[in-house]
């Protein structure tokens, strides 16, 4: 079964799109939305199942590219 997942990412704009395009250069997603937001943005992605979905999170290759993307630096604590 299909997994349609949500994130709200705060932080700058700006700079979190420019870590989100990065991000998709360095490791490819699903088919998914962008959306700007106040305070940051809300992602929104279309997984083929919640397995799929967790095991992205899970692949180590993820965790780097969030780092190297910037996206973490991005992101408001």
């Amino acid at each position: 079964m299909v997994c349609w997942a949500m994130l709200e990412l705060q932080g700058e704009t700006p700079a979190l799109m420019a870590a989100s395009e990065e991000l998709d250069r360095r490791l490819p997603a699903p088919e998914g939305l962008l959306a700007r937001i106040d305070d940051g943005v809300v992602l929104f992605q279309l997984w083929e199942s919640s397995a799929a979905r967790q095991r992205n999170a899970e692949d180590p290759a993820h965790a780097e590219a969030l780092t190297a993307s910037g996206m973490l630096a991005a992101l408001s604590r």
